[in-house]
């Protein structure tokens, strides 16, 4: 993984895998000071989830999966993660406190692939496949988890990934 200064073009290298494994995934805390990412054999599967400061630092394991870890953000607040493991059985969402832990199970979707979590008001949008065909789902939150069912956001004849919150929270790319 690399930095890039988006005003000087400067670029870094920020971590430095063992040999055999990749970095991946990264994702900047909310205050800007730490990076998340998965880091595991090119494989794929067996892989973990580590926290690094942006000013220097080892990177800390808080997690690892038998599963491939497929997407990873941060919760609003900072205090937990929350990423999706595609495992042999199926995929789901998963959530792991910031100073790591054993991973919980969300309690919603099955076949979740990539999500993120909205920087306001509590909400997740996540892409679900079913049958080969993904679509663009959202629901509470974790911290509201169970309250309000999934709702299907999109739907169309082709497959959709990756949904991202806008910073306000308002639109969807």
């Amino acid at each position: 993984i690399h930095l890039l200064s988006i005003e000087s073009g400067e670029k870094r290298k920020f971590t430095s895998p063992p040999r055999r494994e990749r970095d991946q995934l990264p994702a900047f805390s909310p205050d800007g000071k730490t990076l998340a990412f998965v880091r595991g054999p090119r494989m794929m599967e067996g892989r973990g989830i580590y926290v690094q400061p942006l000013n220097g630092g080892e990177p800390k394991l808080l997690c690892t999966d038998e599963g491939i870890i497929s997407d990873l953000d941060w919760l609003p607040d900072g205090s937990a993660l929350v990423f999706s493991v595609i495992w042999r059985s199926g995929s789901g969402p998963m959530r792991v406190s910031a100073g790591g832990g054993t991973p919980t199970r969300l309690a919603f979707g099955e076949h979740v692939e990539a999500f993120s979590v909205a920087e306001t008001g509590n909400r997740l949008i996540y892409s679900q496949e079913r049958h080969s065909n993904c679509n663009i789902w959202w629901a509470a939150g974790p911290a509201a988890e169970g309250r309000n069912p999934p709702t299907e956001l999109f739907s169309s004849t082709r497959p959709d990934w990756s949904p991202r919150f806008s910073p306000d929270g308002q639109r969807v790319a």
